[in-house]
């Protein structure tokens, strides 16, 4: 997915907080949504972006991934521990796992190091090769 979304943070307290100065839609396949509902995570994160039918994340997916996998695997243990039968669960979260792993192939070192570049030729003004370096970051996350 190819999703353009621009949003400026601006630190409240002691930078604990953030506040959404700006946003814009979120554009896929040449449709655009509007953004609805914006969260920021307390740590800044990630950010997710709720339009008319889709929620978009932007952050590190591995560590959501992760995250949602350990609490899966938390609950099947406690139903389990109740007597439930939990079988089905478990081929589901196994299944789902496969899936997550499959899709986090992302080149993530490759889109870095362009995006450093990238950025070093925008702060030298060189626009047109800052925005060919951003495409390519961005194709790094493509399948």
């Amino acid at each position: 997915m190819l999703a353009f979304f621009i949003l400026l943070l601006t630190p409240i307290a002691q930078g604990q907080e953030y506040e959404l100065v700006w946003s814009h839609e979120i554009c896929h396949d040449w449709t655009c949504y509007d953004v609805y509902d914006v969260s920021v995570s307390a740590d800044a994160s990630y950010i997710v972006a709720g339009s008319y039918n889709k929620v978009h994340f932007f952050g590190n997916i591995r560590l959501l991934a992760q995250s949602a996998i350990q609490e899966a695997k938390s609950v099947i243990s406690q139903e389990k521990s109740k007597g439930y039968d939990t079988g089905k669960a478990k081929s589901l979260l196994v299944s789902a796992i496969r899936t997550i792993m499959k899709y986090l192939g992302y080149h993530t070192e490759d889109a870095e190091s362009l995006l450093s570049q990238a950025q070093a030729a925008f702060n030298s003004r060189d626009y047109s090769k800052a925005r060919i370096l951003a495409e390519g970051e961005i194709s790094c996350y493509r399948h």
